[in-house]
């Protein structure tokens, strides 16, 4: 099309230069996938949702998790027969008419390992967890040297079914001396899918050596039990430290309250004590903050407790504390879930001071609990 007038004779001289305008421009933007995660396999966005939730317990989190990865692979496992006549029927990976026979009929002849020996058939193939696949193949195995010499092997003739080999998460299938056509479950990891939208912490026990995503979250779980339990034997310490308790009277009642060694040689509270010189209102039935620790960025428990009067028909004995001190550790919502702090210099004098004058006023022996 030729332009008219005075800009008209202009562009098409400058054409004619090379200086024409590219009005070719593309008009689409090459997307980044990092950008646009994709649907993460095996895991419905309302799960997803509550899983990205900080705080709160993260055992609970991985053991569901772990459920949902366990149901997908037992939904498929039941859909076995139905895999293999779709195979047979839409096509599905190419396999040879001798291969494709035994499928049908669900039986194989000693020619048949003979002929296939070693060789992997895969069936289907599915990413039922995120990085994960869980497949299907059938297995053909000779039996080696030792089958071969065996008498009475080499019967072509007979019919023998094909067993199958459900995936087992306390161990792995090995079908190394075996002999005969089995279908085999097995998981087989991909670290380069996705990217997908995952917790952090999901992410990094997927990330785990391994082709099994139950076993990693077992490992992940164990971690994190682990964790737990060191908690708690360090509760006496984090009972007397007292880093998020407010309240100074409680906060040196529990400074004091007296411990014992466990058969580990570690301290550990003792469950009663005498506390006098107090009022019983000032501490009795106060479940206090004592201490939060993180375990990530977005979890951390929480060690609360309580003083409470022992019920006893008559006034206290001699060896028979009245007071019970009950500790307990918490998994915490996101408002908690942070790691306590050491105070600052001024503010640890200053509670220093009030302490020591507290304790002026308790009738209170840490050592001895037994008056």
């Amino acid at each position: 099309m030729v332009k008219g007038g005075l800009f008209g004779w202009l562009e098409s001289s400058l054409g004619l230069c090379g200086w024409a305008e590219n009005t070719n421009r593309q008009k689409w933007v090459r997307a980044t996938p990092d950008l646009f995660p994709r649907e993460v396999p095996g895991m419905t966005e309302d799960v997803l949702e509550e899983l990205r939730l900080a705080g709160g317990s993260l055992e609970s989190k991985i053991q569901r998790v772990s459920n949902i990865f366990r149901g997908n692979a037992r939904h498929l496992e039941g859909l076995q027969q139905v895999l293999i006549r779709s195979v047979l029927r839409d096509g599905g990976p190419e396999l040879p008419q001798q291969v494709r026979d035994v499928l049908t009929k669900g039986t194989y002849t000693d020619a048949f390992l003979n002929a296939f020996d070693g060789h992997v058939f895969p069936i289907h193939a599915k990413e039922v967890a995120p990085y994960h696949e869980f497949q299907l193949a059938m297995e053909v195995r000779a039996g080696g040297k030792y089958w071969a010499g065996s008498a009475g092997v080499q019967d072509d003739e007979t019919q023998q079914k094909i067993e199958t080999i459900g995936y087992s998460a306390d161990e792995a299938v090995s079908l190394g001396g075996e002999r005969g056509a089995v279908f085999v479950w097995r998981w087989v990891h991909f670290p380069d899918r996705g990217p997908y939208d995952l917790p952090a912490w999901l992410t990094g026990a997927l990330a785990g050596e391994g082709p099994d995503p139950e076993r990693k979250l077992q490992n992940e779980l164990d971690v994190v039990d682990r964790w737990i339990q060191q908690l708690r034997q360090e509760t006496a310490d984090y009972v007397r430290k007292g880093p998020e308790l407010k309240d100074p009277y409680i906060r040196e009642v529990l400074r004091l309250w007296p411990s014992e060694m466990d058969i580990h040689q570690r301290q550990q509270l003792k469950k009663c004590a005498w506390i006098e010189g107090l009022e019983p209102e000032m501490f009795v039935g106060r479940k206090v903050l004592v201490a939060c620790v993180s375990y990530d960025a977005s979890h951390a428990m929480a060690l609360g407790a309580i003083i409470s009067k022992r019920h006893q028909e008559e006034p206290a004995q001699e060896g028979d504390p009245p007071s019970k001190l009950t500790s307990t550790w918490q998994w915490t919502p996101l408002e908690n879930a942070k790691e306590s702090e050491k105070p600052a210099e001024g503010v640890a004098d200053a509670e220093a001071q009030e302490a020591d004058a507290i304790s002026g006023k308790l009738g209170y022996f840490p050592e001895d609990d037994s008056r």
